[in-house]
């Protein structure tokens, strides 16, 4: 569901049963509040990493 405009599109859950055998979860934390935009970068920090 997108949180902007509530609509919902059930494509993402055919490709989560697809590509996931219907398992996902995210697992994320904010570490610093700020906007976020398509095209931002974005860095991978596995929970191992983490501190």
């Amino acid at each position: 569901m997108d949180p902007d405009t509530l609509e919902r599109d059930p494509e993402v859950l055919r490709d989560i049963g697809r590509r996931f055998g219907g398992r996902l979860a995210l697992n994320a934390e904010v570490t610093r509040p700020g906007l976020v935009r398509v095209g931002d970068p974005v860095t991978l920090v596995r929970a191992r990493e983490a501190g």
